[in-house]
């Protein structure tokens, strides 16, 4: 088995006898050998026999993996390794991620021989890599590596979420039936996470692994939290039945606060009545997507702010009407409005409003929009500030125009 193995040889003067053979490029340092090495001279062959479980075979009906290791057994997500491995007798090699999840599959190199393979890539943990051999009878070996999560502080700091994502979003993710999504989460420091959510989705709740992902299934509006230790994140999933919706046209950075207009405008649903008043504050830090908006044919409103009852004053905000939470965009919304604390605007569902000089914004009263509300006059451009710092407040009342 030329050059398939390092062999370190205890040699006697006149006889050639080995106790012990060598491996330099396994996991697996060494192993105890009975009997005389035999050494043909010609090519180089050295063929021996060791002791336990672990035999080297001479013996080419039979594929042989006499070394498969990773350049480190504890790594962090999202990192990578080299795997190496050394084979004889085989034809081919099939390499597979039997757990976890990462770049290690496919065909690779049977030659007699060392090889390896940089660059692989583990992004869920643990993994256990496979590694199978074979010859060209059908004959196979099996060689596995297992791969855990890298500790960090020593095992004793405070918990960490590195990441709490729904289809990838971390703040806010819109999902279209059927519902199917993809949460996925990785934690430091802790054993176990507990996940909730409200009101309550089938499939996220009570334990889970510190990291890992999770298919589940909306069915409506709903919040999903992850809490591991001390440490706690949330993501807003908004369930819209409009499959165009997209939670990219969302203001980066910014966390969504969900609802419907109702539970704003004293549980009354836009233009019901105009003896009521609606408050919304939200922070610098968030945006809000209030559903169920609409108004009957033939029909005009108006909304007149005022200072709110409180000192959360904004200089300039920004209401958009959508039919997709989060929408601010001139192409994806039928209007935006920059308003202050004395702003007045108008809504209408006749057609013919569209050229009027009160700048209405023109509804269909066939749809059903969001109210999208931002603390700053463009949500793309301008962050956003409000006078006491953090937090700022939507306050007005309803009136009807003829």
């Amino acid at each position: 088995m030329k050059n398939v193995y390092t062999i370190l040889l205890l040699l006697s003067a006149m006889t050639v006898h080995a106790e012990k053979i060598i491996f330099n490029d396994d996991i697996t340092n060494s192993a105890d050998i009975t009997g005389d090495a035999e050494i043909d001279f010609v090519n180089g062959d050295i063929r021996v026999t060791t002791l336990g479980d672990y035999s080297i075979i001479d013996n080419e009906d039979e594929p042989v993996i006499l070394g498969f290791y990773p350049s480190d057994f504890d790594i962090a997500i999202g990192g990578s390794i080299s795997v190496n491995w050394t084979v004889a007798f085989a034809s081919s090699c099939t390499a597979q991620t039997t757990s976890g999840a990462s770049t290690w599959s496919g065909n690779k190199t049977s030659v007699n021989g060392s090889h390896s393979q940089s660059g692989v890539t583990v992004t869920q943990l643990p993994a256990q890599l496979r590694l199978e051999c074979f010859n060209a009878g059908g004959a196979s070996q099996v060689r596995t590596i297992s791969l855990t999560q890298q500790s960090t502080g020593g095992g004793g700091g405070s918990p960490v979420i590195n990441f709490f994502t729904v289809d990838n979003q971390s703040n806010s993710a819109v999902v279209s039936p059927p519902g199917t999504a993809t949460i996925a989460w990785d934690a430091d420091n802790v054993t176990s996470c507990t996940a909730g959510s409200s009101p309550t989705v089938t499939g996220w709740t009570g334990s889970k692994n510190a990291s890992g992902s999770q298919q589940v299934t909306f069915s409506q509006d709903a919040t999903v939290t992850l809490t591991c230790g001390t440490a706690s994140r949330n993501v807003n999933v908004d369930f819209n039945e409009n499959s165009s919706c997209s939670s990219s046209v969302y203001p980066p950075g910014l966390n969504r606060v969900s609802g419907t207009y109702a539970e704003y405008n004293d549980g009354l649903n836009f233009g019901e009545d105009t003896n009521v008043t609606f408050e919304l504050s939200i922070n610098n830090d968030q945006f809000a997507a209030l559903s169920g908006v609409n108004m009957n044919s033939n029909t005009r409103r108006r909304i007149t702010f005022t200072a709110p009852p409180t000192q959360q004053f904004f200089d300039q905000a920004m209401i958009a009407v959508s039919e997709c939470p989060g929408d601010f965009t001139d192409s994806g919304t039928v209007c935006t409005r920059v308003v202050t604390n004395n702003s007045g605007l108008f809504f209408s569902t006749r057609p013919a409003d569209v050229d009027s000089p009160f700048n209405f914004c023109v509804l269909d009263p066939t749809k059903t929009y969001y109210f999208n509300y931002v603390t700053s006059p463009s949500p793309y451009t301008t962050a956003p500030t409000c006078q006491d710092g953090s937090r700022c407040t939507f306050f007005y009342s309803e009136g009807v125009m003829n």
